[in-house]
Order: structure tokens, then C-alpha cells, then sequence
């Protein structure tokens, strides 16, 4: 049986590094240690997404599973899941660092909470100059006591110095000796103050923060159910409901200036002379590899042109989000509010356990859409396209006390159908026919990829001319690219590239596929007359488990 992922924790927290290493593989994880001073944590295996968090060296996690995505490994913590690249992760344990042991400067500092706001003055009333996420490294230069007439205010304020040399001043209760180890049972033994957290920056993470809060706290008396209704969390509740604008989003990444970078990069690369490639050893090649990840993506790009772009259907960024896209994230790029909810946990009073179900404290899951619906349109790899409204709904289960396992995982493309031939990865007739049929429940039959837009796209099918190229396995690990460009409004002029990618895929926990199939895609629009990057999809293999 699998533990948990507080047992896990707890065991991690007790346990000497001898005796961790023995439990966590016998349990099914692996033990990983951070080997670089900030290491930084994305909610999905893709370098253009911004960090939802930062682990320190020294930090220990587990490895949800065996499988690489784009080089980037599945962790867990006591607090969180995330993906983070596999290159900085070690099997040696090495220690968290201390402000004044082993060199540190007694100074240092590492933010003890998420999204804790930097102000120009010593007062909690003063404008936000920016926020920082959890452990980031600050120097503390002095501190001072509260001086506001609000009496709710009043707590001392610190001036730190930040990595970039510049000055702010930050709630000292937020400033801890050592870094969150993202294992810790509980984040208020180092200086983090949940309510406080909330209270600072609004938001789903600091609302779940303060559950998980809540279940490790020590009640009073025996509640009468295993989750007695908390005011302050309801309150939070409440308060996200409230529909509201999101930020603004990322740019999208120019795909001229993304090849200028890369051939800039391997200039400083051979320069060097860290060229590297462990899979060369073996006469293979992956792209998804971590040892030459980075190095063929950037000898992707050199090797990939696409036709001059012109402007014809986008003209703003504005006009379309990638499928890969949040609620919030798509409110900020089209200007509609979006709203959480939080759905609850069920109790049965006949269940001996009832912590033992997914959830944390009376949370069964977290929920985000629009207040307004878009268009989602599906392109098929035939140029049909299909239109349907929607709110882009998210709904994401709470894995606190219980194991995910391998939850709704799907094997295949996130957003479109696969190349049959890749199916024969699974070997019998009966695994292909199972593994391709789940595949399709959620991405029909010769779909290729989805975007969300305000525009009303009346035409029903798009224009689709075919290129091929021949590759180097050596330095891009594919050995051909195929690219589809789609005229989705019969203007001549093509407003979405398909680029697919053919090598030996990244495959499952029993290793690499042996056959070359089409795993990889990359997503490019045109936007008013210059190729931005999209999104990508790679085609999963396997959870793992």
C-alpha cells in the first residue's frame, strides 16, 4: 500500500536520512535533495510557465513517479505538488542551509510565506512594490516597529536588500533563519503565519495553506465531525467567490527573437565546451532526456524555419489563450472576471477513518472559471474546426491525506488525437485498443489542438498545407519534422503552425520507446504578421505508477 502523502511527510521528518531513503523507495517514492540554491516549482512541465514557488538547496522532495516530461520530474511535498527540472535533483542527501553556519552570512534571510509583498516603507499601509514567493533569499539590513494609527498595522517591519541590490521593506514575520523545506509538517514552526499569509495576498494556495493549517491543529475539545466549521476559513471562501479581473498574462514568446537567443546560447555553450549528452553513450537519443534537454532544444530551434508570417486573422495577443490556459490566466488576457469556488468534503458518520479520503479539512476540491463564456475552438489535422462556449472550467481534487496514484491520467496527447502508429508502444492488441479508446474520450478522433478566443470563427474547416524536413537525431533527437499550416479565415495567409516532431519518444518508467513516432508538437501563431510561440504537447506514455 502506498503511504500517504502526510505520512510520508511525517516519516521524512523523523527519520534520519539513512533510514528516509529505505522507507520512501520501499513506499513506492523516490528521495530527491535540491542541488541548486533556488530551484524554481511550475504547476506544469513547461519552461515558458511562470514558477508558482522556489525550493532551496538542500530541500528534500519525492519523485511522484519515474517519468521525465521535457526534462522536468513530478514532486511532491507536504504542502504541494509541482514540477521541477530533474537536472537539479540529487540521491544524495545534503543539508538545508542556516543563516550563519557554514559560511552563510549571518544576514541572510528566506521569505516564509507566498506572495509576501514588498513595500517602500516600514508600514503594512504602504503601497506594494512587488511580491515574492516562498524562500526566496533576501539580506536583513535592519528592523523597526510598527508606526501606523491603525492598530491592526502595527507589526514590526524590516528593510532587506534583494538579490538585484535594491531596498524594500517586508513584515519581519515573514523572514526565517532557514528555508521552508516544502517537507516540514508544519510551515508556523518556521515563522509562517497561514491567516496572516491569506490576509496579506488573497489567493486559492494561501486559503489551502490555511486548511492544511487547520486539520494539524490541536482542538479544544472532540468536534462532532472531523472538520468543525472554521470562520476564518469561510470567510476566505467567501471572499474568492467574489468574481475579479487576473493578472495580466506572460507575452508570448517571439519566435525570430527565440532563435536569435538560442544561437547565441550555443555561441557561449561551445565557447565553453559544456557540450553534453549522456544518452550518447548508449547510442540513443531522447529529447525529453535532462542530461540534453536544454542542448537540443536550443539546436531545435536553429534547425526549424517557418514560412514568413503576414498579418492576416490575430492582431493581439488579446485574441487568443492556449489550450493549456487557467481561468485566471485567460480573465487577464481577455478581460472577464473569473471567480473560485471550493466544493465540500462528504462526511459519513459510519466511516471509521474519514480523514483517509480525498481532500484537505472540509475541502474536497478547488474550482476557477470565467463569469462569461469564449469560444473554444478544436482544430482537427484535416482543418476541420468544431466551436463550442465555454466558462474554461478547472476542477482540481485535493490530494492531502491520500495518495493520488495515477488519478485521471490518460495516456496520450493533452489536447489531440496521436498518430496510431505511436499506440504500438503498448505492445498487445488489447493494451493499444484500451489505451487509445481512453485517449479518445476526451480528444476525439484526428484533433490536433485547442485555443480559446472572444472572435466568432463562422468557417468550418481551414486551409492546411504540408512541409517536411529531414533532422539530425545527434544534436535535435528527432530524425523529421512535419509542419501544418492552418488558414482558419481563407485570407491566403496561414494563422496557426502544427509542428510535429519524429524520434524515439520519452516513453514510461520501463524505459524509452524503441521506435521513431510522432511525440512531439509545438504550436505557433501569427500574430499581426510575426510566428509567437503558443503552446506544446508531448504525448505521456505513462504516470508511473
Amino acid at each position: 500500500m502506498k503511504l500517504s502523502s502526510r505520512l510520508a511527510a511525517r516519516i521524512l521528518g523523523t527519520l534520519m536520512i539513512s533510514t528516509l531513503s529505505t522507507q520512501a523507495q520501499a513506499a513506492g517514492y523516490s528521495p530527491r535533495w535540491v542541488i541548486v540554491d533556488a530551484l524554481q516549482v511550475r504547476d506544469t512541465p513547461q519552461a515558458d510557465r511562470e514558477a508558482s514557488g522556489l525550493l532551496v538547496r538542500g530541500a528534500p522532495v519525492m519523485l511522484e513517479d519515474g517519468t521525465q516530461r521535457d526534462g522536468y520530474c513530478h514532486i511532491r511535498t507536504a504542502q504541494r505538488y509541482g514540477y521541477v527540472a530533474c537536472q537539479h535533483l540529487s540521491s544524495d542527501a545534503i543539508s538545508i542551509s542556516r543563516a550563519g553556519v557554514a559560511g552563510i552570512d549571518v544576514a541572510q534571510r528566506w521569505i516564509a510565506g507566498n506572495a509576501i509583498p514588498l513595500r517602500a516603507t516600514n508600514s503594512a499601509n504602504a503601497p506594494v512594490s512587488k511580491r515574492l514567493p516562498l524562500n526566496t533569499v533576501v539580506t536583513l539590513l535592519r528592523e523597526f516597529a510598527g508606526q501606523d494609527t491603525d492598530k491592526d498595522a502595527r507589526q514590526p517591519h524590516c528593510e532587506v536588500q534583494l538579490a538585484d541590490g535594491s531596498k524594500a521593506y517586508v513584515a519581519c514575520a515573514y523572514l526565517a533563519s532557514t528555508p521552508f523545506d516544502g517537507l516540514n509538517e508544519d510551515p508556523a514552526a518556521n515563522g509562517y503565519d497561514p491567516l496572516a499569509a491569506f490576509q496579506q495576498q488573497a489567493s486559492p494556495s494561501a486559503l489551502l495553506e490555511y486548511a492544511a493549517y487547520l486539520k494539524r491543529s490541536p482542538l479544544e475539545k472532540p468536534p462532532a465531525t472531523p472538520w468543525p466549521r472554521n470562520l476564518a476559513l469561510e470567510k476566505m471562501k467567501t471572499q474568492l467567490a467574489v468574481a475579479r479581473m487576473g493578472n495580466k498574462p506572460v507575452a508570448y514568446t517571439d519566435w525570430i527573437e527565440w532563435k536569435r537567443k538560442a544561437r547565441k546560447e550555443l555561441k557561449l555553450r561551445a565557447k565553453l565546451n559544456k557540450h553534453a549528452s549522456a544518452s550518447q553513450e548508449q547510442g540513443q537519443h531522447s529529447f525529453a532526456s535532462p542530461q540534453n534537454r536544454a542542448e537540443q532544444e536550443l539546436q531545435w530551434a536553429l534547425a526549424v524555419d517557418f514560412h514568413a508570417a503576414k498579418p492576416s486573422l490575430f492582431r493581439s495577443e488579446k485574441d487568443l489563450a492556449p489550450a493549456s490556459s487557467t481561468p485566471e490566466e485567460a480573465s487577464g488576457r481577455f478581460g472577464i472576471p473569473f471567480s473560485h469556488t471550493f466544493s465540500p468534503r462528504t462526511y459519513d458518520a459510519t466511516d471509521n477513518n474519514p480523514s483517509q479520503s480525498i481532500g484537505v479539512y472540509d475541502i474536497r476540491a478547488h474550482q476557477q472559471q470565467l463569469s462569461k463564456p469564449v469560444q473554444q475552438v478544436r482544430l482537427y489535422r484535416d482543418g476541420r474546426l468544431r466551436t463550442s462556449p465555454s466558462l474554461i472550467p478547472i476542477s482540481e481534487d485535493q490530494y492531502y491525506d491520500v495518495d493520488s496514484g495515477c488519478g485521471d491520467f490518460v495516456e496520450g496527447y493533452s489536447y489531440g488525437d496521436a498518430d496510431k502508429h505511436i499506440w504500438r508502444f503498448y505492445r498487445d492488441d488489447n493494451s493499444i485498443h484500451i489505451v487509445r479508446e481512453n485517449s479518445r474520450k476526451q480528444n476525439p478522433a484526428g484533433s490536433l489542438y485547442l485555443f480559446y478566443t472572444k472572435m466568432n470563427l463562422t468557417g468550418k474547416q481551414a486551409s492546411v498545407t504540408e512541409t517536411r524536413i529531414r533532422m539530425n537525431r545527434d544534436t535535435t533527437g528527432f530524425i523529421a519534422g512535419t509542419s501544418l499550416y492552418y488558414d482558419l479565415d481563407g485570407d491566403g495567409i496561414p494563422d496557426i503552425v502544427a509542428w510535429e516532431g519524429i524520434g524515439k519518444g520519452p516513453g514510461d518508467i520501463t524505459g524509452m520507446s524503441t521506435t521513431d513516432d510522432r511525440w512531439y508538437r509545438r504550436f505557433m501563431v501569427n500574430i499581426n504578421g510575426r510566428w509567437k510561440m503558443l503552446g506544446s504537447d508531448t504525448f505521456q506514455y505513462g504516470c508511473g505508477c
